[in-house]
This record gives C-alpha cells, structure tokens and sequence, in this order.
C-alpha cells in the first residue's frame, strides 16, 4: 500500500511499468494497493505477471484518449495486469460535472496497443464536453452518452464501434454546427434560432475515421430537425443533411412543405456551411 506519486513507484515493480502508468498523470498522490505477482523477465514469450491494483485518488486523474486530455475527478479504479494484458475498470469518477464509468482492456505487447473499451457518461456539462473534445466553447445543456469502441492507441482513423447520446435543455444556437442553419431558418421562423431544445437525440457507428449517424433528432417546442450523415473527426469536415419539420398534428399537413425545408451541411464542425437541397 502507497500514497506516493505513481512514476514514482512504478520502477520497483519492474521495467516495463513506468511506460504503462505514463499516461496516468494525478494531481495528488492516489492511495495504492497493489497486490499479485510481477514477472520481471520480459525476455519471455509469456510472462507469469498477475497483478492487481487498487486505486483511489484523492484528487484529479488526467489521462490522454483519442487524443484528448480528460480529467477524471476523484477516480476510484481496479487495473489487472496479466502476462502482457492490462484492463482498466473505472467504477466511480466525476467528469465534466457529471460522472464517468466503464472499462479498457490493452495489449501492452505493442507499439500502440489494441485496445476495447466500454463507458458511461451521466449528467455530463455539455459545454465542457464541447470544448475540451472538439475546441467549441458556445454550447450549452445536460448529456448522457454511451459508446462500445475498439482500435490501436493514438491511431484515431483505427477506432471503431457504436454509441448514442442525449442532450437535454439546450439551445439550437449552443450547437456548434447548427449556427448557419439557424440563420437560413431564422429568416422564415421568428426565433427560430432562440428555441429552447428540449431534446437532442442520436446514434451513432464510428469506422475509418468518421462518425456515422442515420438517427439525429433534435426538438424545439414546435420543430423537430431530422438528420444523418457523417463528421470526419481527424479532418473536421462535416456531411450532414437536416430537414425541418412542425411538431404535432399541423407537421402532418404540412409535411410537403417542410420537405422544402432541407439542408446540407459541409465543412468544420464549428464554421460549417449550410446550402438548400431543393432550391
């Protein structure tokens, strides 16, 4: 059992650890318990390495994924190491004013490692999210999400896998690529752009590099907008189409009117360039 600074300890353990717990950077030294076997010849095809460790921080956990620094507050964690394979089980974290849970499992055998991982997000900050994962900082709301991903470490185009997201009490403006849209449909509805959103609702796959969605529904008190498309998140090139249409009974009458009221959305995800489908 430990407080001390986890680079610090990592070398007594063998020399392979001060590479895993690299990415684990703490702003006060986490209470450790480690307990198991290290094998420390590593010249072995399979090492007899069973190890587990118990972590329960104090304070903040910062940890670079997909290329993003997230701070996860006052994370509690189990890490078992076995031969080469390492796997992660976050069982409490604060993150963005709501909370983080979920696994990883890692090949440690190479360069950048194969990787899974499951996770939760509860109550998240929406514009903390925002900002921190995609630089936009006028965004606004409460969001839950769940993703199932898997690929090599810092190779963004391998990652693939599935999720889904909701965004409650938000504004269409606060989403960042709706802004030119907001504009068009603000000259045809008064106030269009300050509707209140009361939900923001998607699924989504993830291959090659991109985020595919068919479903993106988002609700105002008296429109809905209906999506599908994809964002290159390595590029930041969006291809989106969005239609609008009246909720409730008027929407079925006017339904072959919204049909004029379709988009394409192309370009970065925070100056993204809407143009009419049908006119």
């Amino acid at each position: 059992k430990t407080s001390l600074n986890v680079q610090e300890v990592a070398p007594v353990l063998g020399g392979r650890f001060p590479k895993y717990v690299k990415p684990y950077i703490f702003s006060v030294a986490p209470n450790i318990e480690v307990n198991g076997m290290v094998d420390l010849d590593n010249t072995k095809k399979k090492i007899n390495t069973d190890l587990l460790v118990s972590v329960n921080a104090p304070g903040n956990m910062n940890w670079m994924l997909f290329g993003v620094d997230f701070t996860f507050v006052k994370p509690q964690a189990k890490l078992t190491f076995k031969d080469r394979d390492m796997r992660v089980d976050m069982t409490k974290s604060g993150m963005f004013n709501g909370s983080f849970s979920g696994w990883l499992t890692m090949d440690l055998r190479e360069q950048d490692p194969r990787y899974q991982t499951k996770f939760n997000l509860k109550g998240i900050d929406f514009k903390k999210f925002m900002k921190t994962c995609f630089k936009v900082e006028q965004s606004s709301g409460t969001m839950n999400a769940w993703a199932d991903l898997k690929g090599r470490l810092n190779q963004l185009r391998t990652i693939q896998g599935s999720g889904g997201l909701k965004v409650r009490d938000g504004y269409l403006l606060s989403i960042p690529f709706l802004g030119g849209l907001s504009t068009f449909l603000s000259e045809i509805i008064p106030d269009w752009g300050h509707a209140l959103a009361s939900d923001a609702d998607s699924e989504f796959n993830v291959s090659k590099g991109k985020v595919w969605t068919k479903k993106l529904d988002i609700y105002s008190t008296n429109f809905t907008l209906i999506g599908d498309g994809n964002y290159d998140y390595v590029d930041d090139d969006l291809g989106l189409h969005m239609r609008v249409n009246v909720r409730g009974l008027p929407g079925v009458f006017l339904f072959p009117v919204s049909k004029l009221f379709e988009y394409k959305g192309t370009g970065p995800l925070n100056e993204t360039k809407w143009t009419p489908v049908n006119f």
